[in-house]
């Protein structure tokens, strides 16, 4: 009995320093900063709780995983970048905080970065340029790089552009990874209004980079002989969800080069659903060249809305291109299905409404192939040639026009 009791001494004492050695350390708590550009913020008129910064910059650098930065009406000229993981930034007025472009853009020229942080949220900010050049002079107005994920809402991101307007091929509203320099992200990007950009109102770029699309109002510049604009482009590999956007006003007015709604180039299995394309050069178009990556293949273009003018409603195609194939282009097992096409208010006025095939472009010693392909149940109106199906083994079904 003794000793019995000895040892269960001894395991309760031991049971008492093991409890003592694991008592959790206290969580941090997570705290609320505010940011004000002339120190002015009160509880009354930006709902300051906790210490007041003049920069957004200032801020961001102060903050933890879990904080949230409200920032009160003003104007903010600065560039900010994001490296702290599950912080929230928020406009406290619905585009009261204005983001703007400073005159001297370093780095990756992006307005707001998201440099490898996850779980960010950046949601009611006009982020505005233009830059201060006339070309490369800002590039981003959000960007999503170095494996970060960000939920991008309900902004206003305007003027992304060299000033003035020029034909270079930066100025992007929202960009999320770059194939070209080898960096990915992934991004929820809901309910934002997108305008006035000079390449791109949203892209989704590089194999690894994904994105939820939905519910924005992407407006490009209409016509323009300056540059070839895409409103929506998910692109080398990239993957994304693409749904119930508003989409308008991208024409090129030059040569050879066409402007797009919604572009997915290179990528494969994307999903471009129930959105509406206005007044664009070529609504949707799923093109390979065999630049970066052989296949545009398996995506789904379906109950979409394109409408105003466009010279062609629908593409899938496969261009061998000098000098930018390395390889034999595919762009197979699409579907486009139960799509509305329509060009203007009268017959004749757009080329074609849906193109299906391929074409090699400065005899690269390339073969293209488009295959497979399913054009079925869409309604096309106001097109010179509805459907033009240049493919091999184009299901073409129950279409009207």
């Amino acid at each position: 009995m003794i000793r019995a009791n000895k040892m269960m001494s001894g395991i309760i004492f031991a049971a008492a320093v093991l409890g003592f050695f694991i008592v959790p350390t206290p969580a941090r708590a997570v705290s609320t900063l505010v940011v004000d550009d002339d120190g002015m913020a009160t509880p009354t008129n930006c709902d300051a709780v906790d210490s007041t910064y003049f920069t957004v910059t200032a801020a961001v650098a102060a903050s933890s995983a879990g904080d949230t930065i409200k920032v009160c009406d003003g104007l903010y000229q600065e560039q900010v970048t994001i490296t702290t993981n599950s912080i929230t930034l928020i406009s406290v007025n619905h585009w009261g905080a204005k983001i703007l472009a400073p005159l001297v853009m370093i780095d990756s020229k992006a307005i707001v970065r998201v440099n490898g942080a996850t779980g960010v949220t950046i949601t009611g900010f006009e982020i505005s340029g233009p830059g201060a050049g006339t070309c490369g002079s800002l590039s981003y107005g959000i960007r999503v790089d170095g494996g970060g994920s960000a939920t991008i809402q309900n902004n206003h991101i305007t003027l992304i552009r060299d000033e003035p307007l020029s034909g270079c091929q930066n100025g992007v509203g929202i960009g999320v990874g770059r194939n070209a320099e080898s960096t990915t992200g992934t991004a929820t990007i809901l309910n934002n209004v997108i305008d006035t950009y000079q390449k791109g109102g949203i892209v989704i770029d590089n194999t690894g980079s994904s994105a939820l699309i939905a519910g924005n109002q992407i407006t490009g510049v209409a016509s323009t002989m300056s540059i070839a604009q895409n409103g929506i482009q998910v692109s080398r590999g990239a993957k994304a969800d693409i749904r119930e956007n508003q989409v308008d006003g991208n024409w090129f007015s030059g040569a050879f080069w066409t402007a797009t709604g919604i572009l997915v180039f290179e990528s494969d299995s994307v999903k471009v659903q129930g959105n509406t394309v206005s007044n664009s050069q070529t609504g949707i178009d799923m093109e390979s060249w065999c630049w970066k990556r052989p296949s545009a293949s398996n995506n789904q273009v379906m109950q979409n809305t394109i409408d105003g003018q466009s010279d062609f409603g629908v593409s899938v195609a496969a261009f061998a291109f000098q000098p930018y194939s390395t390889c034999n282009p595919f762009a197979n097992n699409n579907k486009v299905d139960s799509n509305s096409i329509t060009s203007a208010n009268f017959p004749g006025n757009g080329d074609t409404g849906i193109f299906v095939g391929t074409d090699v472009i400065g005899n690269p010693g390339y073969v293209p192939t488009a295959y497979n392909n399913k054009v079925i149940s869409n309604t096309i109106f106001g097109y010179t040639t509805p459907i033009d199906d240049q493919g091999t083994k184009t299901k073409v079904h129950a279409n009207v026009y």
